[in-house]
Order: structure tokens, then sequence, then C-alpha cells
């Protein structure tokens, strides 16, 4: 059972996509008010007063979602301009959101933020540098961000949802050879399995709630790790986080 307190509320980015579609879903389910974000809210500077307003009093929790593959094939060749549009919208806008919702958070004492990762972060991922980059540096953002936040009692963490069918899976699909066989076949895969959204939103929702309280500079995967069981202080220092493997 989802625990929160009454009258939490939450603000979700990225939620005309079938993952951010479900997250709404699912914390509406576990009791949140829940608000979205314009295009145009996203696009302006964190420093913009009454932006900065509008989400500083209302965040409880912010789930950072919104994102785009970027350009598919080799960095050289890359057209620069969506390559940088993707560091934008993959990382910047959720460090910008970040730091809206801040200051409210460490006057309230109690914070969650969740921003969604993906296997770009873990791995090399030839072909898609744009979307690789910014989700590790995303991933690692969230670690330090949360070390610095946790006195004041807010949880950040990073959501690996795991392969879902979704416009992504037929972008990569549809690049073919420029995506490499590897990405390719896992892409034909998974929109073959057909899988959905619903697992990581639960995870998404888990993590707003005051059952993870505690948990925190994670990156926890959706279908390979057990979440539902997790507790705070029952982890190691370097679990669920990126590290160099020796």
């Amino acid at each position: 059972m989802i625990v929160i307190q009454r009258d939490s509320k939450a603000i979700v980015t990225g939620s005309s996509g079938k993952l951010g579609t479900a997250i709404v879903d699912q914390l509406k389910i576990a009791g949140f008010s829940v608000g979205i974000p314009t295009r145009g809210d996203l696009y302006l500077k964190a420093s913009t007063p009454q932006v900065r307003n509008r989400f500083e009093h209302f965040a409880d929790v912010l789930v950072n979602c919104a994102g785009k593959l970027g350009p598919i094939g080799s960095f050289i060749s890359s057209d620069w301009d969506e390559w940088m549009d993707t560091i934008e919208v993959d990382f910047m806008l959720a460090v910008r959101l970040c730091r809206m919702v801040l200051p409210g958070m460490i006057a309230r004492g109690y914070g969650k933020i969740i921003n969604i990762s993906g296997g770009g972060a873990t791995k090399g991922m030839p072909n898609f540098s744009a979307y690789a980059s910014a989700k590790t540096a995303l991933v690692r953002f969230t670690e330090t961000l949360a070390a610095e936040v946790e006195q004041y009692h807010i949880d950040v963490n990073a959501v690996s949802p795991g392969p879902m069918y979704s416009a992504i899976t037929e972008q990569i699909i549809a690049a073919g050879e420029s995506a490499g066989a590897e990405q390719w076949a896992e892409a034909v895969e998974t929109k073959k399995k057909n899988r959905g959204p619903e697992e990581a939103a639960r995870l998404v929702a888990f993590l707003a709630s005051h059952e993870s309280d505690g948990i925190t500079g994670r990156l926890i995967s959706a279908v390979h790790d057990p979440w539902r069981s997790l507790r705070a202080g029952h982890l190691t220092r370097d679990q669920y986080t990126l590290r160099r493997k020796v």
C-alpha cells in the first residue's frame, strides 16, 4: 500500500508519453494531486520569478520524465543542434526544474525528486551519444544532489524503466542500420513483447511515497531490482549507484 501525506502534490514532466501517462495515473491512484507543466514552463529559466514561484510552493514530489532519443548515428555525423537539444531536454530541463522546486522542499523539510534515466546511463551506447551522455549526466547529478539535500529529508533517485514499447522503439526500428545491429534487434524484440510502462510507473509511485523515505542517491531498475522490498538502511553504500568496476 502506497502511503503519502494528505494533500501531497506532484509535478510530472513528459506526461504525454506512455510512461509519463502511466506515472500520472499511478500517482493519482496513490492520492497525489498532479500538476503538469507546459512546454513554455519547461523552457523558462529557473530564475524567472513567476515560474519559480509556481513550482516552488506546489511540489512535494517532482518526476522528471520529459525526454527524447535525439540523433541516431555516429557522433561525428550527428546534427550538432539536434545533439545539443537532446542534452537540453534529457538533462538540463530536469536540472532546471530541480532548481525550481528545491527551495520550497528545503523550507518544508521534505521532498522527493525522481529522474527517469535509461539503459544509456550504465553502458556505452554507440550511435546514441547524445541520449547516453545526457542520461549518464542525469544519474550522476541525481547522486550528487541527493548528498547535498539529504540533511533536509529530501530523497533524490533515478529510475531505469527497462525496455518498453514506445515511440522511441519505433524511432530505433525506423533508423535501421544507423542504430547499430544490437540496438535495432533489441528494439524489434521490445516491440514484439509489447511490454508496457506500468511496472516503472509503480516504482515511481513507490519512490514518491513514505515507504521509500531515506532511500536516496540510487539508480533503481524497475525490472531487475527487488524494489518492493527496499528500505532505507538495508542498502550498501555503493548499491544501485554508478561506480568504476574493478
